[in-house]
């Protein structure tokens, strides 16, 4: 079985400090090993079937958390899980030829 790259997000150019700081407000956190973490899970639940990650699923995963506004890691990990479980719902449920 070929290995899978794994992807790695990255800001658009010359944003990286002010992408980093959305993403901790986003997260209700000022640790960046918790950002990076929290992108690591995002990033592998958002694999389309067949496929690499889906861009468009990490960003709204992300806006699914912001949306939440959650006020430390603890609600934050909650809504990651929730984001991360629809992702890989949705994920399924193209398998099965539908369209969401």
């Amino acid at each position: 079985m070929p290995a899978l790259l794994e992807a790695k997000p990255y800001p658009p150019e010359g944003m990286s400090v002010e992408w980093w700081e959305r993403l901790k407000d986003a997260l209700g956190t000022c640790s960046s090993d918790f950002v990076q973490a929290s992108l690591a899970q995002l990033v592998r639940a958002a694999r389309l079937p067949g496929s690499g990650t889906s861009e468009v699923a990490v960003n709204a995963a992300l806006a699914f958390i912001a949306g939440a506004e959650p006020h430390d890691e603890i609600e934050a990990a909650l809504v990651i899980q929730m984001a991360c479980t629809h992702a890989a719902v949705m994920s399924v449920f193209a398998r099965f030829g539908g369209d969401y």
